[in-house]
């Protein structure tokens, strides 16, 4: 019962912490607009007027269909172009937007509009290389120099943000934050280089205390299974570390495990994640677990991965991972499968989840649905008795301020079990955690 008391304490203090949030710190790129179709709209026969009144009113292939027709007879017409390759680029026909955008700047190299639309098309198509080199070009066709807050000049300001943006995504975080510097000489109380330097700040110098506590419960009426865990994370510059110690309670067994836990990038792209726990007593978790997953970007918003789970129990399981996630706007979607050759009956596992980032990357909202496994990650032997399961779970994360994080999840499984009854599992899940 103290158990379960403290759970509800977590879950009810992080439920209404989250109802006090404050805005949190954007994402470092830019969010294409969504398209919320409504009726035709009346047209005017000018077509960039019509083009933009198709646009926000969520007919974007009309207004593809105008602005091409026009560009077919007067080719030669920048603006129509620059907002041609817009529209291309927020329906990610990325290659098109460019041939557009680089033929207005061909016309007209320093042409500002065009510029900064194709830095965008290169952040959303994950090419930040590439915008980052837009962004010294347009700076050098301006003569801009470092550190010279006399040439206050906005749109000197808007270039070295966006090339901030793009270094914070090429991972070279002390470089991103010496332009962030430079943009706020110019001007001290642009939004845009604080929010981009408060999270630069977050992610190269704090600290991340966290604790969490979880519990499952059944409907055989079997004892509830309980766990807590306490972390402590870095961020540096060539990735996270976390250190974390979890504790387990089943079946009136205890067990503890010590993990570390690493994010290293290994080249614009490209990063991996690197886990290993040991558990001296080896009760409940398997002795010795080792995990490594590695993830690219495939272009267009796609990111897929491949790894792999070792749990050294009294004999050793190997899982097999993969991933393809695709990110929308403010939404992700993730597909994941496991695989245990020739070990377990039905050692296939599926999960399909949604993730809606509402303000920044630490608040979001999400739900799954699994097939196979009840967890997504395993870790004890037990975790392999929901084989077959069925699994619904939603989850939220939301960031208080800059400093405090409240998380809170909960799930529901179903498992059909020959010659027995039906096994419901319940689980729920809340956290706290605190940067310094």
């Amino acid at each position: 019962m103290q158990a379960f008391a403290r759970l509800s304490t977590i879950v009810v203090s992080s439920l209404l912490l989250a109802t006090a949030a404050v805005a949190a710190d954007p994402p470092a790129d830019s969010a294409k607009p969504a398209a919320a179709e409504s009726p035709m709209p009346t047209l005017t026969g000018d077509a960039l007027d019509d083009a933009h009144t198709l646009v926000t009113s969520g007919h974007r292939d009309k207004a593809i269909e105008t602005l091409a027709n026009y560009l077919k007879t007067r080719p030669t017409n920048s603006d129509v172009q620059i907002y041609y390759g817009i529209v291309l680029s927020w329906e990610g026909r990325y290659d098109d937007a460019r041939k557009e955008l680089n033929a207005v700047l061909k016309r007209s190299p320093t042409n500002s509009d065009a510029l900064g639309a194709l830095f965008n098309v290169e952040m959303w198509d994950d090419k930040p290389a590439a915008a980052e080199a837009l962004t010294r070009r347009a700076l050098a066709q301006r003569g801009y120099a470092s550190f010279k807050p006399r040439e206050a000049n906005a749109q000197n300001v808007s270039f070295l943000v966006s090339r901030a943006r793009a270094l914070y995504a090429l991972d070279r975080l002390a470089d991103a934050k010496d332009v962030v510097k430079q943009a706020l000489a110019i001007e001290p109380t642009n939004e845009q280089a604080i929010r981009l330097r408060n999270s630069l700040d977050d992610r190269m110098e704090q600290w991340r205390l966290s604790e969490s506590y979880g519990g499952d419960w059944f409907s055989d009426g079997r004892t509830p299974w309980h766990e807590s865990a306490t972390s402590i994370s870095r961020g540096t510059p060539a990735g996270s570390v976390i250190t974390r110690v979890s504790h387990a309670e089943r079946f009136g067994y205890t067990d503890n495990q010590f993990e570390v836990e690493m994010y290293p990038r290994i080249h614009p792209g490209t990063y991996a994640y690197v886990e290993v726990g040991v558990a001296p007593a080896a009760v409940l978790y398997p002795s010795v677990r080792f995990s490594a997953d590695v993830y690219h970007s495939l272009g267009g918003g796609y990111e897929a991965s491949v790894g792999i789970r070792q749990l050294h129990f009294a004999s050793t399981v190997n899982i097999y991972v993969t991933t393809v996630t695709k990110y929308k706007g403010n939404w992700m979607l993730t597909g994941k499968a496991f695989f245990i050759p020739d070990q377990l009956e039905g050692s296939r596992s599926f999960h399909g989840s949604v993730r809606r980032y509402l303000s920044g990357a630490d608040t979001y909202v999400g739900i799954r649905y699994g097939h196979g496994f009840a967890r997504q990650e395993l870790y004890t032997l037990e975790d392999f008795v929901s084989v077959g399961s069925d699994t619904l779970a939603a989850e939220a994360n939301v960031l208080l301020g800059r400093r405090l994080t409240a998380s809170v999840s909960g799930s529901a499984s179903r498992q059909e079990r020959p010659g027995l009854e039906t096994l419901n599992q319940y689980s729920l899940s809340g956290g706290l955690s605190v940067r310094f």
